[in-house]
């Protein structure tokens, strides 16, 4: 069975941690460790809510990140001066007041207790998954074994997949997703998903190519561009460091280049992931319309609280 790290990182909603949480706990695995920070105004009630949720033998690391520490004043400091040269005021301003810089920060500093747990206990993870505190997960997650990731079991798959996609890198996208979210499969169109890579993967279509890639390659399986991601933990170091490094990964075409989302897709494509995303017109339309009063929740879809 392979060992799992849960990042459960972003900004507490009171109106949903309880239900968010109740998801979580609902699809953990027994494999998995579940390493938190977080932020929040109420810190003291709603740590009490996840000891009381998760179980002592899963949660490995909790820890709370405000803005006004002074470590991560320095961080965002050291962030706003590199690009500085290429921010215009009323995006600084926005760089400066909002949780932007702090949502890979966060990130980074549960990979630092994910690092110190594996030396401590003598073990290493084989998967990172990052879910945020206001995503509610009502699918489950598979965590495909490589001797599980065979030619006979890609066939079969792929026969099913070409029915409905037919370009090679939503096939690709298919492929990935069918082990380890297997509802997007059917959940999802082609509208519904994008594929970046700085490879060519429309070269890739012989069975032999897809197994190598679905097995051994190196990619990021994401909802909602950031929202959720999974990984192969051997992958994931250089990733973690855009808590450090935030703003000094550029691309071309990525107009919103300094957002957290593009942030994320840049830093990833630049250490040479292949990203495939996905969001349902269903989970757009919850975040579009979000009101924490009424949270919908439908089996095999991951809703976005906020």
């Amino acid at each position: 069975m392979k060992k799992v790290a849960l990042l459960y990182c972003g900004i507490v909603d009171d109106n949903t941690i309880q239900i968010c949480l109740n998801s979580v706990k609902t699809h953990l695995l027994d494999n998995t460790i579940v390493f938190m920070v977080l932020s929040s105004s109420m810190k003291e009630k709603h740590e009490m809510l996840i000891r009381n949720a998760i179980s002592p033998d899963i949660l490995a690391h909790i820890d709370w990140v405000g803005h006004d520490t002074d470590h991560v004043q320095h961080v965002k400091n050291s962030v706003l001066q590199t690009i500085s040269s290429c921010v215009s005021g009323k995006h600084k301003d926005y760089l400066e007041n909002s949780d932007a810089l702090l949502e890979y920060y966060r990130v980074h500093k549960a990979y630092e207790a994910l690092v110190k747990y594996e030396y401590d206990n003598k073990t290493r993870f084989d998967y990172i998954t990052r879910i945020r505190p206001d995503a509610i997960f009502c699918g489950s997650i598979s965590y495909p074994s490589e001797e599980n990731i065979t030619k006979e079991s890609l066939e079969i798959r792929l026969n099913h997949i070409r029915k409905k996609y037919h370009k090679n890198h939503e096939i690709l996208a298919m492929l990935v997703y069918s082990y380890f979210l297997p509802q997007r499969v059917e959940s999802t169109h082609p509208a519904d998903f994008l594929v970046h890579s700085l490879e060519d993967l429309e070269k890739s279509t012989i069975l032999d190519d897809y197994t190598s890639l679905v097995k051994n390659g190196k990619y990021l399986l994401t909802i909602g561009k950031n929202l959720m991601f999974i990984t192969k933990r051997h992958h994931f170091n250089m990733l973690a460091y855009l808590g450090l490094s935030y703003g000094h990964h550029f691309l071309p075409g990525f107009k919103q280049w300094l957002d957290p989302p593009e942030q994320f897709q840049i830093c990833a494509l630049l250490n040479g992931y292949s990203i495939f995303d996905s969001i349902t017109k269903q989970e757009l339309a919850v975040i579009k319309n979000y009101d924490s009063s009424k949270v919908n929740i439908e089996n095999g879809f991951m809703f976005i609280a906020s």
